[in-house]
């Protein structure tokens, strides 16, 4: 259900599948407003209980994903839109429980085959979700199975949301590393002067305030190999699309595009160099940097990413971590053009500012960095490896509890259970009201 666009502040909130994750939750930030007539809302009003199910989608990870109605949902009147279908449970079947197994690797291994394929997008139907087979045990071992997992994935829930905090604050504490280095310099004593920028406070008085068109030979774009006829190949010369840069300081090779030696010479004018700064200039992501390798060329890239040629080498890390900056964002959301997706011309990016040491000092500060944020990046690593592992026994538990490999019938909850139903209940909203 979609209606149309509300007038006079009459409106409908309608969920969507971008408001359900992966694992199954809901994250409501800003539900669409539609305006839909009686009958449209009669149909389409979720109710406490409902599961609710995206059934098309361009990924085998979206496809299937199911989220379950709470009571204070069905008091805002939500209903649910195009891309999902609702599910009631019978008298016979528990609904948390159905949530779970539908969840479940089981059902999503069956979901993704069941599901048909037309345009990029994988579909699924009522008919089609009715074939599912499920573990159907007596509706009072539902519940029980059901109070179980609430118990024991509420702990595994806290234990990753702790390692999230983690890497957030690791991720916040990289960021100020280079942000002081790449502003401040490494030696306290250094004579200081105005910037001139309230943002950005005093800097070293030997540095000089000026442009990235300034440290750069070159400053262009790619195209899209499909403007020139060609297409992506399963092997050839590596293509850089947004999506490999911005990950790292280095261009990231996953995913992986290649195309063709022929399409290559068609886009001989972006062939990137060993050392050239990759600067994503368009979409959400503007702004994004990193610096491509020897070792992935030969490689060229597409209109969505520009690449800076710099002077000297010994600036490209310099040029990509001086994009990372805050004070860099925020001038790039000042002169990038607001359509649908922000757009940064070619002659923007060359006048965006940029702090220039000498050469000497850009080696030291990137030795620097390179040390002190390589012990950062083994934490989080670390702390990604902990996450996953707690992902793979919540999955794990999961499948054997609804599958009676794990017998619960005569499992008790202990006395902090209500503590962890409490939290549980606020894991499963993950929205802001």
């Amino acid at each position: 259900m979609w209606g149309s666009d509300p007038e006079d502040n009459e409106f409908t909130y309608v969920l969507r599948s971008t408001d359900q994750t992966v694992d199954g939750y809901w994250s409501i930030e800003l539900p669409a407003q539609r305006y839909l007539t009686a009958k449209e809302r009669q149909s389409a009003t979720l109710e406490e209980g409902d599961l609710v199910v995206t059934k098309s989608s361009g990924s085998s990870k979206h496809i299937g994903k199911t989220t379950i109605v709470s009571s204070d949902m069905e008091k805002v009147g939500y209903c649910y839109g195009n891309f999902m279908q609702r599910l009631r449970t019978s008298t016979q079947l528990c609904s948390k429980y159905s949530w779970y197994v539908i969840n479940s690797f089981i059902c999503r291994q069956q979901l993704d085959v069941l599901s048909s394929t037309t345009t990029g997008l994988a579909n699924l139907n009522g008919s089609l979700i009715g074939e599912l087979v499920l573990p159907c045990p007596s509706k009072i071992e539902q519940q029980k199975i059901a109070q179980f997992l609430d118990y024991e994935t509420a702990k595994i829930d806290a234990l990753i949301d702790e390692q999230k905090r983690l890497i957030e604050l690791l991720k916040e504490k990289r960021q100020a590393v280079i942000s002081h280095a790449v502003t401040k310099g490494l030696n306290p004593d250094a004579p200081m002067k105005d910037s001139g920028a309230e943002w950005l406070g005093d800097v070293p008085a030997h540095w000089v305030a000026g442009k990235i068109k300034h440290l750069a030979k070159v400053i262009s774009k790619g195209t899209t190999p499909s403007t020139l006829g060609g297409d992506f190949e399963d092997k050839g010369v590596r293509f850089i699309k947004a999506e490999n840069v911005g990950k790292s300081i280095s261009v990231s090779t996953s995913p992986e595009f290649f195309i063709s030696e022929e399409v290559d010479e068609l886009l001989k004018r972006s062939r990137l160099q060993e050392s050239d700064v990759l600067v994503i200039i368009a979409g959400a992501t503007t702004g994004k940097a990193s610096v491509i390798t020897d070792e992935l060329l030969p490689a060229n890239t597409n209109q969505a990413v520009s690449f800076i040629r710099p002077t000297s080498s010994i600036y490209s890390k310099w040029i990509a971590l001086s994009m990372g900056l805050s004070s860099t964002q925020n001038e790039i959301q000042l002169t990038s053009v607001q359509s649908a997706q922000p757009n940064l011309s070619m002659e923007d990016l060359g006048n965006l500012s940029i702090l220039i040491p000498p050469q000497s000092e850009v080696s030291d500060i990137i030795r620097y960095l390179e040390k002190s944020t390589k012990k950062i990046d083994i934490l989080m690593a670390e702390s990604e490896r902990l996450m996953k592992l707690q992902v793979e026994r919540r999955s794990a538990l999961i499948s054997a509890a609804v599958t009676g490999k794990i017998d619960v019938r005569d499992w008790q909850p202990p006395e902090d259970a209500d503590l962890i139903d409490s939290n549980a209940a606020v894991q499963m909203e993950r929205q802001d009201g």
